[in-house]
């Protein structure tokens, strides 16, 4: 393996089994793609905050665009900026989310972020137990 190669599938290992451990959940940037990480959390999301069609279109595109910016961040910075980075585009996501969705709508997300999260995370990857 070329050392690049191998430290980027070090670092994605790193985020992977990190996640549990970590203030919020790391991204899942390691072979998912973006679109589908983005479909996944915005069927979460419309389960659970039963969201409008509208505002799934738009969630659905922040969450594209963020997962598509959690990639770039994975593919261009170690730790512990990159733990910095996604810290930051979580914050943006999460802002953009709030112009989207209802004060209560939000309340709802950010209370329940981690566990939505984790749903999303096994939806993505096929498991059967989305939280």
């Amino acid at each position: 393996m070329r050392p690049r190669f191998a430290n980027m599938l070090f670092l994605c290992f790193l985020l992977l089994f990190s996640a549990e451990a970590s203030a919020e959940p790391a991204n899942d940037p390691a072979g998912h793609d973006p679109a589908d990480r983005a479909a996944a959390l915005t069927a979460i999301l419309t389960e659970r905050l039963s969201l409008t069609a509208d505002q799934q279109t738009r969630i659905r595109e922040i969450s594209e665009r963020h997962a598509a910016r959690v990639d770039v961040a994975v593919a261009n910075y170690k730790r512990p900026e990159l733990k910095k980075q996604i810290k930051t585009l979580n914050a943006d996501r999460d802002k953009a989310f709030q112009e989207v969705l209802t004060e209560e709508q939000f309340a709802t997300y950010q209370q329940d972020k981690r566990a939505i999260l984790k749903a999303m995370k096994a939806q993505v990857r096929g498991e059967d137990d989305a939280g």
